[in-house]
């Protein structure tokens, strides 16, 4: 006895059936899979930062703790400002809201007139509030870590913020000359504090565009809230692509 056309064609659309039920499947395990990956490079970031800002804080604790106050009646500072020499770094630098370093060997080797140009450029720093804004912008640039413009604009701002503080400490010295043989001076050596959490006042790659700048002064622009913006954006991307694809 021949089967009917209608119980033949049962297990046909029985098959169809469970072929768009497993590719339904499939394709919602993918964006689930694909949905994750925001999630994922986030927690990633978040774990590099972790790793990175506790070095920098474990390295400043030290130094914080075998720093010696600096008291010299010659040196004009703010009252707020306290100075610290210290023994491991090389190149002086803004902490926090009202803390300079300034490396041993400096205050043996450069002039009063000189200790009062890095002294004026540290100061500078700590007025625009460098030290927590480079640490701000290096988090979300290392949360960001997947898109690598951040780190060019975090290394751009750094760049603006040292040549500001540059015409700052030209003005205040009313002395330019003085501060571009200073940072010569300093950059005879390497530093070796991380940036993170300070502000170093001489990096040797950029040093000859500061020194140029100092000779020839020119206005230094940017604005940092737009680079918050342009930090926030790849966030904002990674977190709504999925949700458009």
């Amino acid at each position: 006895i021949a089967p009917s056309p209608s119980e033949s064609a049962k297990p046909t659309e029985l098959t169809k059936t469970a072929l768009a039920r497993e590719k339904s499947n499939i394709n919602q395990t993918n964006r689930l899979d694909w949905h994750s990956v925001p999630l994922v490079l986030i927690v990633v970031g978040v774990l590099i930062n972790l790793l990175q800002f506790s070095r920098a804080w474990w390295l400043v604790r030290d130094l914080l703790s075998k720093a010696t106050p600096i008291f010299d009646g010659e040196l004009e500072v703010e009252a707020r400002v306290r100075i610290l020499c210290v023994h491991k770094i090389s190149s002086p630098a803004a902490f926090g809201g009202r803390t300079i370093f300034i490396p041993e060997n400096l205050l043996k080797t450069l002039s009063k007139r000189q200790l009062q140009s890095v002294l004026a450029h540290e100061t500078a720093h700590l007025h625009r509030r460098d030290p927590f804004w480079n640490a701000g912008l290096s988090f979300l640039a290392q949360l960001c870590f997947f898109q690598p413009l951040n780190f060019l604009v975090l290394r751009s701002w750094q760049k603006a913020s040292e040549e500001i503080c540059d015409a700052e400490a030209a003005k205040a010295t009313r002395d330019p000359l003085l501060l571009a043989r200073t940072l010569l001076e300093i950059a005879r050596q390497q530093n070796t504090l991380p940036t993170l959490l300070t502000t170093s006042m001489v990096s040797t790659t950029h040093l000859s565009k500061r020194i140029t700048s100092l000779l020839n002064a020119k206005e230094v622009y940017m604005k940092r809230s737009h680079l918050v913006l342009s930090s926030l954006l790849p966030i904002l991307a990674t977190l709504l692509l999925p949700l458009v694809t």
